[in-house]
């Protein structure tokens, strides 16, 4: 990821700009806290090498999602400034 692009992805995300533009804020707050209450509960259900495997799964599913977004987002911006460049 370029400089600036991660400059400006590393800003959205630490000042949460990205929540204007959710529909609702409110239901993805929800459901982050219910989806950290539901994780909580797994983890009192399992023993300790299912519970590492559960977590190893999980850190590798957040690494690709992050990859995502990086993606998703430089994708949304070039598409802004080559429309940019069609006014």
């Amino acid at each position: 990821m370029l400089v600036p692009v991660a400059a400006l992805l590393h800003h959205a995300v630490e000042d949460e700009t990205y929540l204007q533009y959710m529909g609702e804020p409110r239901k993805y707050w929800a459901d982050r806290k219910a989806e950290d209450d539901f994780h909580d509960r797994l983890l009192a259900l399992l023993d300790d090498p299912a519970k590492q495997l559960l977590d190893s799964f999980l850190a590798k599913r957040a690494s690709a999602d992050l990859l995502e977004t990086k993606a998703t987002f430089t994708a949304g911006l070039v598409l802004g400034l080559q429309l940019l460049k069609l006014l």
